[in-house]
């Protein structure tokens, strides 16, 4: 991993999950991002100053922080919510596995840049691909992020 990347941040309070999406997020950006998982935090404003730092360029909260038990107070959304109020121009993008229904489909759910269901993070589902390609374009690193192949 490169000092000079930008950094993308995941959070997932399930340690399968975790994997999962460490593994899917450095076969989608490993050529153009350090993928870092955040620590689980009792409190969502202790992600402020954790994210407090120059090199962020996106965060990928799963959806349901709070199912385990290791997280009790916030939901993905509500993280979201937390890190837009102090983050403006961040990249946040809120991860499910189910579907989107309920807070995903609330007002609080704009204050990320958009709802991803997981198989789209994954190298070989057709909107994998997309979500790259939107990911990347967003971020206005396109051309630097797709090789030929993909």
């Amino acid at each position: 991993m490169s000092d000079d990347l930008p950094v993308i941040y995941f959070l997932d309070e399930e340690e399968s999950q975790r994997n999962f999406l460490r593994n899917a997020l450095r076969k989608l950006f490993a050529d153009t991002h350090e993928i870092r998982s955040l620590p689980i935090l009792p409190n969502a404003a202790n992600y402020l100053q954790l994210l407090d730092a120059g090199d962020v360029s996106a965060v990928f909260i799963d959806q349901q922080l709070d199912q385990t038990g290791e997280i009790t107070g916030f939901t993905g959304v509500k993280l979201a919510e937390t890190l837009r109020g102090h983050f403006k121009e961040m990249t946040i993008y809120v991860v499910t596995g189910h579907a989107i229904e309920g807070e995903l489909t609330s007002e609080s759910a704009g204050s990320s840049d958009g709802i991803v269901p997981k198989p789209s993070l994954v190298i070989g589902d057709p909107r994998s691909l997309v979500f790259k390609q939107q990911f990347l374009r967003r971020l206005g690193q396109y051309d630097r992020g797709l090789t030929e192949r993909q």
